[in-house]
């Protein structure tokens, strides 16, 4: 049984390693390669075979093919699958057994989405998660839609009673939503073709050139304390 269509969003955390860059072999060690992804290089496919892990029914001792996308970029490495995927093999499963052990890296959210409101570039805000931390149990968190919220008011008058965790971005010039991403590193996007490939690896590229984020120290640390190799 395979569970995931490469064409399906997908979801996952963007990971650094403190040993230093990535190699391909760190992965190989505990999933089983399946080559690059079709038409989109980079972007690296394993398989994973497991008990189930959502429950799936399946015969006596059978396991289930699970498949997660990797992209690595010298420290720091993308890492998707189907929802709930990722989250369990990095805290429970196969690569909680890599050492030193891969973290999360976290976003600046907050910080990003006051910037845009402030002043606006490239991207625009599709979606945004906020707590609402001065009226307690009353209305504890808002969320917002839209193709550029940071430019409608409602949204600005309530910035100063927000702290924001979760976003989502788009190009101002066109396009749908290119990816979201929450300040615990977690991401989700559609990986449907080449181009979407390049417009998420064009987010993170943005958000690391613009110091949003947060990475444990590697060993060649700018002054973020993110290496910057690739995105």
């Amino acid at each position: 049984m395979t569970m995931v269509d490469d064409s399906n969003r997908v979801a996952g955390f963007l990971l650094t390693w403190p040993g230093g860059p990535i190699p391909r072999e760190l992965l190989e060690d505990v999933l089983r390669p399946l080559g690059d992804l079709a038409g989109i290089p980079r972007w690296e496919r394993y398989a994973l075979d497991s008990p189930p892990i959502f429950g799936e029914e399946v015969e006596d001792g059978a396991t289930v093919n699970y498949q997660v996308i990797a992209r690595r970029s010298g420290g720091k490495m993308i890492l998707v699958g189907v929802a709930g995927l990722v989250e369990h093999v990095v805290d429970k499963g196969h690569l909680a057994r890599i050492r030193p052990a891969l973290r999360r890296v976290p976003v600046a959210v907050d910080a990003l989405i006051r910037d845009i409101a402030e002043r606006p570039g490239d991207f625009a805000i599709s979606y945004a998660h906020g707590r609402s931390p001065g009226f307690g149990a009353r209305m504890r968190s808002v969320s917002y839609y839209g193709d550029d919220i940071s430019e409608a008011s409602l949204f600005r008058e309530s910035l100063p009673l927000l702290v924001f965790s979760t976003c989502g971005l788009r190009r101002v010039a066109r396009g749908s939503e290119i990816m979201k991403f929450g300040s615990d590193g977690s991401v989700s996007f559609r990986l449907d073709s080449r181009r979407r490939a390049s417009e998420v690896e064009r987010v993170l590229s943005y958000l690391r050139d613009n110091g949003y984020l947060r990475a444990v120290p590697t060993a060649s640390p700018n002054r973020n304390g993110c290496e910057l190799e690739g995105f």
